[in-house]
This record gives structure tokens, C-alpha cells and sequence, in this order.
């Protein structure tokens, strides 16, 4: 198995339910009465952002030196994200890859679904394709990349540039096993 799509798992996850409150996000304003108070302050904050960063060229390297550890992060048609964030739970190096960046795994893919989401609704309000976010979107971590969209696109294009020698182009479509 080739190492190019070791990380399409790690920056195409889809909504990971279940864990909105992995950060306690309160700002010391209180959220209004049956609010969800992680989705009105936000889930992207840029240290988190750098510390997801770290967590993702942390699993590249534990995958360069074992590609099982590739396998086991990589995500399957139509898997819920659930599934992958079970196997990355029960793997102890996976584990602790994702820990030396200061996150849980659940927080790891709670940053990783958030950022998805606030990019591919940023994009459609750019493009003209939504006139305003919708319901159901996290309305702070939409303006959160809005406002933060170069350093944010410059993180990852620099990350994905550094690692390409270790794991080929993030995002490619999976070669066949040689």
C-alpha cells in the first residue's frame, strides 16, 4: 500500500456527532437557555488549529515507520466518522501521536470536522452558492476562518508541502497495492 492517501482521513472527515462538548468553550457570557454552548462560541481558536496541525504530521510519522498504522487511519466510503475515531482510540501509538500535540483523539477529529465544515461553508458564501450560513453550521467557526482563511490555507499548504516526502500528496486518490 502506497503512503499518498494516509492523511484523506485526517482532512476529509465528515460530522462527528456525539462530542461537541470534548472543549469546554465557555467565554463567560452565558449561552442563551437550551443553547449549545460549544456552537455558540466555537470550536476553531488557531491554537487549537496549530495543535491539530501538530497531530497530523505527528500520525504521518508514526505511519511512515509502521504503514499498518496508515491502514487503520484511513477512512472508508461511506464510514461514519465514528468508526474512524474508534480505531484511532484503540491504537496506544495513535493515540499518543495525537496527544503530543495537546489534543484527544475525539478533540483531534472535533477540530478536524469543524475546520471541514467552516471551510466548505466559507466557500459557498464566497462563490455565491449560499447567501448566508445555514442553520445547523456553526455560525462562529464559519466567521472564525473567514477571518482567518490566509494563515489558515497558508498552515495547511505548508504542512502538506513538509510532508509530501513522508506520505506523497495528501489527498490523492489511493493507488493500487503494489
Amino acid at each position: 500500500m502506497r503512503r499518498q492517501y494516509l492523511l484523506a482521513a485526517a482532512l476529509g472527515a465528515a460530522l462527528l456527532g456525539g462530542c461537541r462538548d470534548a472543549f469546554r468553550t465557555g467565554s463567560g457570557t452565558a449561552a442563551p437557555a437550551g443553547a449549545d454552548t460549544a456552537a455558540v462560541a466555537g470550536i476553531l481558536t488557531m491554537d487549537r488549529l496549530r495543535m491539530w496541525d501538530m497531530a497530523i504530521r505527528n500520525l504521518a510519522a508514526a505511519a511512515a515507520s509502521d504503514p499498518s498504522l496508515g491502514r487503520l487511519m484511513q477512512s472508508r466510503p461511506g464510514e461514519r466518522p465514528e468508526s474512524l475515531l474508534a480505531r484511532l482510540s484503540s491504537s496506544p501509538v495513535l493515540t499518543e501521536a495525537i496527544g503530543r500535540s495537546g489534543l484527544s483523539p475525539t478533540q483531534y477529529m472535533l477540530v478536524n470536522t469543524a475546520l471541514f465544515r467552516a471551510l466548505v461553508t466559507s466557500y459557498a458564501l464566497e462563490e455565491g452558492r449560499l447567501q448566508a450560513i445555514p442553520e445547523g453550521e456553526n455560525a462562529a467557526d464559519v466567521m472564525f476562518v473567514q477571518r482567518n482563511g490566509q494563515e489558515i490555507r497558508e498552515m495547511v499548504a505548508r504542512t502538506r508541502r513538509e510532508l509530501r516526502p513522508l506520505v506523497g500528496e495528501i489527498g490523492a486518490p489511493p493507488a493500487d497495492d503494489p
